[in-house]
């Protein structure tokens, strides 16, 4: 089994950019929490370093991060008469497991928080990833109980560890949520209450669906299995249940309820006794009689009480859909057995405005900007006597401000003949578009799925929003059989953070305001501590710094003339940078949210990947002359193959310029004034050495 997954830099959590959750990696069965890869933020909260400093102290922890507020259990301030009790207050002798740990011990009592239950129910089917979720250190028992318990959630290919307290909200004596079975046993109600900070309250939790949670729980890959399609071939649908559920994936049935929502059961088992049936978990207050099961002398008896029996016709025809968590190798340790081994790649990325964020292929000359990225299969799996070869492709984006985008992507399949006359990224126009393998219907879920199964091939992936200039975060992840090869043909459209992004970061906050936000003066500053290093020798002033110096002469006091000199020009170059990151609609548009912060420095480190591309050497500038005559024989053209029409204005300021030394700053404000036209010069050039990392894998 190989797992190469490039991480997610940041676990996200209700929007906030530096959450305090520890980062934890898997290493076959062992848990690392202070990786040298990893890097935390330092403030992250350390379940085993809290717990000693308590020991200590003697002393219950009381979470800071997630209060015992009514905005906690809301989202907002409000009257609510909510109470926060610790299970120590409700009965003598609180259990974290009654009987050890759980199976199907969850009941639903909250229709806001249905969908949750289902998904712990189906957690605890599988006891390697409920035990990776529930950490087995959890425990009311002895002197080492101090009111504090940790679990774990997968956020966009990274493990975080979410520590809270276990003061739980009740109303009128009650839990306001899910309740477990038994009156002594806590575990889902601390599982929920974690879940929420996650999320960000209790209330925020109706925002996420069933395959939301059980991704969170596990992070697996999930798809929906609908059966209207299945009546037909019942036959079909049982052994799809059975081998999934043989699998170790996580799987419920749904039923839609008119305009009331659904209603989900785990999928707990699937028998052939005289008839195949399916096993679901009902909930305590839904229990169905099966009188086709007490009529029918069969032997087959519930082993739970709260287990129902249904033949497998009627489960069709009851339930709308299935809703299945796969596993994926990295997360489930070693395969069940050699035939379910899979290879993993990770890559994050991102949909940039005027860049990387081209649209639906409805407009070809913008869709092949996209982020691309070539899968070479290059032998057929062993044990599929068809030759073929199968994929499975996840799509996750990551929440904006207004909420998920319609996004989905297309699979193309790809002769030798693509990379030998095509620069890369690939583009084609509508009469020689190749072979569409697969393409999803747009969702504005979280994640959409597809599968491919295909003869030993070159298939090009494009993940795609539905509308061009929309920006966004995506993570895509290949899941396949042994042997294939992932290669990104396109420039990283995600920043690199880099190990000093940790100080960059504290300078936001350290040049930030009450409101968290910065102005241009505060970015040139960081950009000179952090990237413009080298500052310009020569005393000669560019035609650029002239022109510049003279247009934002309202950057210095109005008694002092503007000199050009690197000072303002950085504050220009950073309010540019300034207008373009800014997201929020304040009094002074160059004021940076650290959302926006993010995005002007994701676009100073694209153009430096850039710049640092053309200077192989390390002097610290480009020459001019060279960089003319590069850009003169640029490839940079549309699919029709004539000349970017931006392309001739970028050429002018290059030769109007005075000095031979094109320094970063400078660079970088023309990149942004031409952003299409230098990504796909660096693609251009880079199209030899991409062609060979392709084209020779074995």
């Amino acid at each position: 089994m190989e797992s190469s997954c490039e991480q997610a830099k940041e676990p996200v959590s209700n929007g906030e950019p530096l959450s305090r959750f520890l980062i934890v990696e898997f290493t076959d069965d062992n848990i690392v929490y202070n990786s040298t890869s990893v890097r935390q933020n330092p403030d992250a909260q350390d379940f085993y370093r809290l717990k000693q400093q308590l020991q200590t102290s003697k002393t219950l922890f009381e979470d800071p991060d997630f209060p015992a507020s009514n905005h906690t259990v809301l989202g907002h301030d409000s009257q609510a008469n909510v109470q926060w009790v610790r299970p120590s207050e409700i009965t003598p002798k609180p259990k974290f497991y009654a009987q050890g740990p759980p199976e199907y011990s969850v009941e639903k009592r909250s229709v806001l928080h249905g969908f949750l239950s289902t998904a712990m129910t189906c957690l605890s089917t599988n006891q390697e990833a409920f035990l990776r979720t529930v950490p087995s250190d959890n425990a009311f028992e002895g002197k080492l109980y101090r009111g504090l318990f940790h679990f774990r959630f997968w956020q966009y290919g990274r493990w975080v560890d979410v520590v809270i307290d276990d003061r739980l909200p009740m109303m009128d004596g009650k839990l306001l949520f899910i309740r477990p079975t038994l009156q002594n046993e806590f575990w889902c109600a601390l599982l929920e209450k974690a879940y929420a900070k996650l999320c960000g309250s209790y209330s925020a939790i109706a925002s996420r669906d069933l395959c939301e949670a059980m991704q969170d729980f596990t992070g697996g890959i999930t798809e929906r299995y609908f059966l209207g399609q299945s009546v037909a071939n019942v036959d079909v649908c049982y052994e799809l249940i059975g081998s999934k559920l043989a699998k170790g994936s996580l799987m419920a049935a749904v039923k839609m309820n008119n305009n009331r929502g659904s209603h989900s059961y785990s999928i707990l088992k699937a028998v052939t006794i005289e008839s195949k049936m399916i096993g679901l978990q009902t909930p305590v207050e839904e229990l169905i009689e099966i009188n086709y099961l007490q009529s029918g002398g069969m032997s087959l008896t519930a082993d739970c009480y709260r287990k129902s029996w249904l033949r497998i016709d009627e489960f069709v025809k009851n339930y709308d859909f299935v809703d299945i968590c796969n596993m994926t190798p990295n997360q489930m340790g070693q395969p069940l057995s050699e035939d379910y081994s899979w290879q993993l790649s990770c890559i994050e990325g991102s949909w940039v405005y005027g860049s990387t964020a081209g649209g639906s292929k409805d407009d070809l000359k913008s869709f092949w900007t996209n982020p691309q990225f070539v899968v070479q299969l290059a032998h057929p799996d062993k044990i599929d006597n068809s030759g073929s070869c199968h994929l499975v492709i996840s799509l996750m984006q990551k929440p904006g401000a207004t909420g998920y985008l319609p996004i989905s992507f297309l699979v193309f399949q790809l002769t030798d003949e693509d990379f030998r006359t095509k620069s890369v990224p690939m583009a084609f126009s509508k009469k020689k578009m190749p072979k569409i393998i697969s393409h999803p219907s747009f969702s504005s879920g979280r994640e959409v799925t597809g599968r491919v199964r295909i003869p030993p091939c070159t298939l090009l992936i494009v993940p795609c929003t539905q509308k061009r200039n929309i920006e966004g975060n995506f993570f895509l992840r290949i899941f396949s059989k042994p042997s294939r090869k992932v290669v990104e043909t396109s420039p990283s459209s995600t920043p690199t953070m880099g190990a000093n992004w940790a100080s960059i970061a504290r300078m936001f906050y350290s040049l930030a305001d009450a409101k968290g936000t910065i102005d241009h003066i505060d970015l040139a500053s960081i950009l000179n501590t952090h990237f413009f290093t080298n500052k310009p020798k020569s005393k000669t002033k560019s035609i650029l710094r002239k022109v510049l110096s003279r247009k934002s002469s309202h950057l210095e006091d109005s008694a002092k003339p503007p000199d050009g000199s690197h000072q303002e020009f950085v504050e220009h170059v950073a309010q540019f940078l300034a207008s373009s990151g800014q997201t929020t609609t304040t009094a002074t548009p160059e004021r940076l949210t650290y959302d926006g912060f993010k995005r002007a420095i994701r676009d100073v480190q694209q153009w430096k990947e850039l710049f640092d591309f053309y200077d192989p050497d390390r002097k610290g500038y480009l020459d001019r002359k060279k960089l003319i005559k590069t850009l003169t024989k640029s490839s940079a053209a549309n699919v029709d193959g004539q000349p970017h029409s931006s392309s001739s204005s970028l050429l002018q300021w290059l030769e109007m310029e005075q000095e031979d030394k094109i320094h970063l700053e400078e660079f970088i404000y023309y990149s942004q004034q031409n952003p299409v036209i230098m990504r796909l010069e660096m693609t251009a050039h880079m199209n030899e050495q991409m062609f060979e990392k392709v084209v020779n894998v074995k």
